[in-house]
């Protein structure tokens, strides 16, 4: 060992062991909610995929992985940045309510009520939003990004410590419908860690829409749209407005039919100054102060500028939700100076 090495040991911070593994990458980075999402997109982009390609296979995946929290069928609002052209668009990616839900629906069969179960149903949004970020912006066929969430749709997963606590949660939840009692317990109970979960539905799913892809012919956009449409105007959507019709619920298929997802410039707004900052070398907290909330953007240097990495509002606890209107609310009226 050379007295250079030595100095710079004794000198190195000390190493303070974790229960993560540390990942350290050269080229490029993905990270997910769940380790197999994330493993997903980087098989994607050791293919020779894009970020997009590599997101949207993340993305699917965490629908199948993750479904105590996502859902392939879900909400999936997405925000993509074009390097080369330093354009950042936004795709919706959340559905309406279906037509037949009006407040007065609610008011007539739920007692002014928004029950649980299918009369909080929006129309899915996710295998829109996802189709249409991956025939805009990426590089690979539909089924290529969703052969990892099919391959552990139909394969299962075992299940981690986190889904199996979340399962746990809600389990008297899962027992008050069948199809979802017989899909996520077992033997009357939550599945535990490491007990495998097969979701051969869903796998025969994403197989039919990777079908419709491989035979409508033309280009890789067309053969995208085809899988996309297989969901929302093919077997996939009658099984969906079936299901509804046949449990009472109020999507129905011309819901499905008629939705799209939006995209456009992402939105874009401007604060003005904020009534406190506080410098932590590199780091910045700017405070946005209002009549009814607060807000704390948390900012971080990229590449020789500040970009907000963060943001949290008061009072707390909070959500998206409570978000959103702490912040409309900040830009829409001028924030007091304290």
């Amino acid at each position: 060992m050379s007295l250079d090495s030595a100095s710079s040991q004794q000198k190195a911070p000390a190493h303070t062991p974790t229960s993560s593994p540390q990942v350290i990458g050269t080229r490029w980075a993905v990270a997910a909610g769940h380790t197999l999402a994330s493993e997903a997109g980087a098989r994607v982009l050791a293919a020779g995929g894009n970020a997009i390609d590599a997101g949207v296979a993340a993305g699917m995946t965490l629908g199948v992985v993750h479904c105590d929290m996502v859902s392939v069928a879900g909400v999936a609002p997405i925000l993509v940045h074009v390097a080369r052209t330093g354009e950042t668009w936004q795709v919706s990616g959340v559905g309406p309510y279906p037509r037949a839900t009006s407040a007065a629906y609610f008011r007539e069969r739920h007692g002014g009520q928004i029950p649980a179960g299918l009369p909080r149903t929006v129309v899915p949004a996710a295998p829109d939003a996802w189709c249409t970020a991956l025939a805009r912006w990426g590089t690979m066929s539909f089924a290529d990004v969703a052969l990892a969430a099919t391959e552990h749709a139909e394969r299962g997963f075992a299940v981690s410590q986190f889904t199996a606590y979340q399962m746990g949660a809600n389990a008297d939840k899962y027992r008050r419908w069948p199809s979802s009692a017989s899909l996520y317990l077992r033997d009357n109970r939550a599945l535990r860690m490491g007990e495998v979960l097969v979701q051969r539905e869903l796998g025969e799913t994403l197989r039919r829409m990777a079908r419709a892809e491989a035979t409508a012919g033309g280009s890789r956009e067309a053969g995208i749209r085809a899988a996309r449409d297989e969901f929302y105007r093919g077997e996939t959507a009658k099984r969906i407005a079936e299901f509804h019709r046949a449990e009472g619920g109020p999507l129905a298929a011309s819901d499905l039919a008629e939705f799209s997802v939006e995209v456009g410039p992402a939105l874009r707004t401007n604060f003005g100054a904020p009534t406190f900052v506080r410098r932590d070398g590199s780091i910045e907290l700017w405070r946005y102060k209002g009549l009814a909330c607060q807000a704390f953007f948390f900012l971080y240097p990229d590449h020789g500028t500040l970009t907000v990495q963060h943001i949290e509002t008061l009072p707390r606890p909070a959500n998206a939700a409570a978000d959103a209107s702490c912040l409309q609310s900040l830009h829409s009226v001028p924030a007091p100076v304290s």
